[in-house]
């Protein structure tokens, strides 16, 4: 075949490519989709403000800040870069994909992306568990709490969550044990170069070992508030006595570690409930064969960051009633008849602002 033959083929295939493109471009996107955007979207806006108030809250007030507070403002700034940051990104990559015009920068960017990603949703994910930790302790083991109680420990249990993510985030953005690439679905993935086994043995460490950790506190737990709650157990009603007989003070802290407990508690069980389904979808591999689907099943890791916070505000009369004072503060406004709550530095008198050990 001469090069004259060359020409007409070259350019009916040239044609034809523009002529697919065209028509993809010019396909309707699907309504479904539409809406997943634009809820997902509401979810990631309310979740970074809602996180973001209650982070404040937290950092002003030094009487939260003590006892689980470090890894509570720990948890809430992962969640904070997830729907300011990581979510948003998703629904752009999702969202390119699904019109057919992907952008072919995106291939690229997978690499500095999909480790930020992977990073905060493993670290939420040992957040968690570090804090259903946290008040297994605290609730089963009161009088052994004061020594896991203390800043030291606290950092310490955070280095090993760093750790443990960095060592599988990491490498593959070094083009070591594997690498980031655009998948399918128009979303970053993960893939491993290392044998099935070893690949299996990363996944479970940093997604199923916080999630069993978070499962068996919030049972174990729940089980206890049930016992207690119904006079069924005289081991877990004797503590109780003894802390009151104590003194005030010491039944005061009591109180506080109840409420952060139950408040944590509630917190727990929405993890669970928003993370199974994403679980045993990824663990199965059907998010390839449902894509529409899993999109909705994300959607509810976003619901869950935007929802709790509400939870901290709404069930812990602590962080309501910080909340409530740092809006007072910024609006200026005192409610009648009481003297004002000194937020910043946390030496009013006020019963709200005494020692928290939560």
């Amino acid at each position: 075949m001469n090069n004259g033959s060359l020409v007409p083929i070259m350019n009916r295939s040239i044609d034809a490519l523009f002529t697919a493109n065209l028509t993809a471009q010019e396909a309707p996107i699907d309504p479904v989709l539409i809406c997943w955007k634009v809820l997902t979207g509401i979810f990631c806006l309310f979740g970074a403000l809602s996180n973001v108030f209650v982070l404040i809250v937290l950092i002003k007030s030094p009487t939260l800040r003590r006892g689980a507070g470090l890894l509570i403002a720990h948890l809430l700034t992962c969640h904070v870069f997830m729907c300011s940051i990581g979510q948003p990104v998703y629904i752009h990559f999702v969202w390119a994909h699904a019109s057919n015009n992907p952008n072919p920068d995106n291939s690229n960017f997978c690499p500095y992306y999909a480790p930020f990603l992977v990073t905060i949703g493993i670290l939420v994910n040992w957040s968690e568990a570090a804090l259903a930790f946290n008040r297994f302790v605290a609730v089963f083991f009161p009088t052994k709490y004061v020594v896991l109680n203390r800043t030291i420990v606290h950092y310490s249990v955070l280095f090993v969550c760093w750790s443990c993510t960095l060592a599988v985030s990491l490498p593959p953005a070094l083009g070591a044990f594997g690498s980031y690439e655009l998948t399918s679905l128009g979303t970053c993935g993960v893939h491993y170069t290392l044998s099935t086994s070893v690949a299996f043995g990363l996944t479970f460490l940093n997604s199923y070992v916080p999630l069993i950790i978070l499962t068996a506190g919030t049972v174990i737990i729940l089980a206890k508030f049930t016992a207690t709650h119904f006079g069924q157990s005289t081991a877990i009603i004797r503590p109780q006595l003894e802390q009151n007989a104590a003194g005030p003070p010491a039944a005061r802290t009591s109180e506080r570690r109840k409420r952060a407990s139950r408040m944590l508690l509630a917190s727990f069980v929405l993890s669970l409930a928003c993370q199974f389904p994403l679980n045993v979808v990824v663990l199965t591999g059907t998010q390839f064969r449902f894509p529409k689907e899993t999109l909705w099943i994300r959607t509810l890791s976003t619901l869950e960051f935007a929802i709790t916070p509400i939870l901290f505000l709404t069930m812990n009369r602590d962080y309501h009633d910080k909340a409530l004072a740092l809006i007072r503060q910024w609006t200026c406004v005192q409610p009648s008849g009481q003297p004002p709550l000194v937020l910043l530095t946390g030496k009013s008198q006020s019963p709200s602002n005494l020692i928290y050990e939560g």
